[in-house]
């Protein structure tokens, strides 16, 4: 059943919704119900303090209560859900996703949480759309479930649902709720479904939904087959792509509005299986490896979403998609193979696949000149061990380090910056017991001034400190693993480009990736995001509903949605 959302200004008490959602605050004298929904508590009387207290309401984000009206107002049920002590756009957010899961039968809900601002607006919006999403395509009967499960419409209650702030924010987060489920689709499906083939088939589809019919935004598709990629000399996606039967198909998507005023670039991993070649993973962690395209979904998704938007900004996206199987023709530990741009890598470890898809994108990416370069990609899991799994890291230069957390709290995304060590030291230095360093990657450039592309970006490349075992009088040295030596920097990469990568999974990376580009529209000629910024690699691993999307603890302010129309 396709759900229809709708923004009113109606009230809770009187809407003929036949279930009503009313946001509870936890306060020091006990639950009390929030502004939006004070028709609902008026029309209780004396009787509504005694009942939250009997129902053990208090006020918690997360807490559901769900009740009965029994004829005090128009709607059959009446839902309760917490908001904790501060009706922030975390707190609503949450809130709603908490009821689109708890009123999956109704035909129709009236949501009643705080929504006076554009930007609550848009919490409440996205929390509902996002917070009922459930993956079923491959479940039997799913096409009966789908037609009896969730509302057929859904009405947001707002003060401001006249103004053109508000119903921008609304029709926004709409927009980027479409784009957010389908990257989640994406990453959910089967990879024997999404091969590198019909993830291409895949991404066509999308482009041909955004851009069918008069006045949708104009976006130039471009998928290469096996023998473009020969010709262009992508060897690393070559490298990693030969070794599956599904050949590889790199996509670029291009989305160029008359106004714009910045180029971006995105740049996405797109493993749609990783099996770990030849350097094979444990069966514990290879069952999530369906996920591992997750940055090239998050990249496409994106382009797709700032093109609905009609945001002035050029946008180019590179997503490289390839399996890494184990096969005859898989590459081996010892090869040294060619990059892109001429570049020659020697593999120590084929499940650094990534860095090798992503080498060739990225300088693919530099030719094309532009402002930013953003690069999401699910790499080097061993940043799990830092942030965990649901806060993606960040690393780059520092200036542009605070422009992408900043936007990532106003997407509501979580995010932690990360170290980037300088001169000839590796990654993987080493920590105190026996597993090396979670989150120091390789420098990404020589020079003091970050200027250049990566000569040696990876993790693990040179020796950990010494590990002292006795024998004798004699104390031997435990060498780390190195998976990828970058030998040569070619001169055409030195185009005054800065470090950035970003470690996200895929709805984080789309979210964030949609805030820059509304930064770089209203940033001024000059300012730090119009510098020339590189992105090296992120790392994370596919786990959770929606990855690595969590709430914020930055609380930077989000413009009004009109402002950046």
């Amino acid at each position: 059943m396709t759900t229809t959302y709708t923004l009113r200004s109606a009230s809770p008490a009187k809407t003929r919704a036949e279930a009503v959602v009313v946001g509870v605050l936890a306060s020091d004298k006990g639950p009390v119900v929030c502004d939006a929904g004070a028709d609902v508590a008026a029309a209780r009387g004396r009787k509504w303090a005694p009942l939250l207290s009997s129902l053990g309401v208090t006020g918690k984000v997360g807490e559901m209560v769900r009740l009965p009206t029994n004829g005090v107002i128009n709607a059959h049920l009446l839902v309760l859900v917490g908001l904790g002590s501060e009706p922030d756009d975390t707190a609503a957010r949450r809130s709603a996703g908490v009821a689109a899961r708890s009123v999956p039968n109704s035909a129709s809900v009236a949501v009643a949480l705080p929504a006076d601002t554009p930007a609550l607006v848009d919490a409440v919006t996205r929390g509902h759309l996002l917070g009922g999403y459930t993956y079923t395509a491959h479940k039997s009967g799913s096409k009966t479930d789908d037609a009896s499960s969730g509302p057929g419409d859904v009405v947001v209650l707002s003060p401001i649902a006249r103004k053109a702030e508000a119903i921008t924010a609304f029709e926004e987060a709409q927009v980027l709720a479409d784009a957010v489920r389908l990257v989640r689709d994406w990453v959910n499906e089967p990879p024997g479904h999404l091969t590198p083939a019909g993830f291409a088939d895949a991404v066509t589809e999308a482009h041909h939904t955004v851009t069918k019919g008069r006045g949708a935004p104009k976006v130039g598709p471009e998928i290469w087959d096996h023998d473009t990629l020969t010709e262009r000399g992508l060897g690393g996606t070559l490298a990693v792509g030969n070794g599956s039967d599904a050949t590889p198909r790199p996509a670029k998507l291009t989305y160029s509005p008359k106004d714009a005023t910045t180029h971006l670039a995105l740049v996405g991993k797109g493993i749609t299986f990783d099996s770990g070649g030849l350097t094979i993973k444990p069966a514990s962690t290879m069952a999530s490896m369906k996920g591992d395209m997750g940055g090239a979904a998050c990249v496409i998704a994106a382009t797709l979403a700032i093109a609905r938007l009609g945001l002035p900004i050029r946008i180019t996206t590179f997503a490289p998609m390839a399996e890494n199987m184990v096969s005859g023709s898989s590459f081996r530990p010892g090869d040294v193979v060619t990059m892109y741009g001429g570049t020659t890598v020697e593999i120590a470890n084929t499940d650094a696949e990534g860095r090798m898809l992503l080498g060739d994108a990225l300088v693919l990416a530099t030719e094309e000149s532009p402002d930013v370069i953003v690069d999401v990609a699910t790499l080097t899991g061993h940043l799990q061990l830092a942030p965990g799994d649901k806060v993606g890291a960040v690393l780059g230069s520092q200036e542009i380090v605070d422009e992408v957390l900043a936007a990532g709290a106003r997407a509501g995304e979580q995010h932690w910056q990360m170290p980037i060590p300088r001169g000839d030291v590796g990654a993987d230095q080493g920590v105190q017991g026996r597993r090396p360093a979670p989150a120091r990657l390789g420098p990404l450039g020589r020079r003091p001034d970050g200027r250049g592309l990566p000569a040696r970006v990876h993790r693990g490349a040179a020796p950990g400190p010494p590990r002292h075992r006795r024998q004798g009088d004699q104390h031997r040295r435990a060498l780390r693993p190195r998976p990828v030596r970058w030998h040569r920097l070619r001169g055409h990469h030195d185009r005054g480009v800065r470090p950035l990568a970003l470690s996200r999974l895929e709805p984080a990376g789309l979210l964030a990736a949609v805030e820059v580009a509304h930064a770089l529209r209203d940033a001024d000629d000059g300012g730090v995001v119009g510098r020339h910024l590189g992105a090296c690699w992120r790392s994370c691993a596919p786990t959770g509903r929606s990855g690595h999307v969590a709430s914020s603890t930055h609380h930077r302010a989000r413009p009004a949605a009109a402002s950046r129309r």
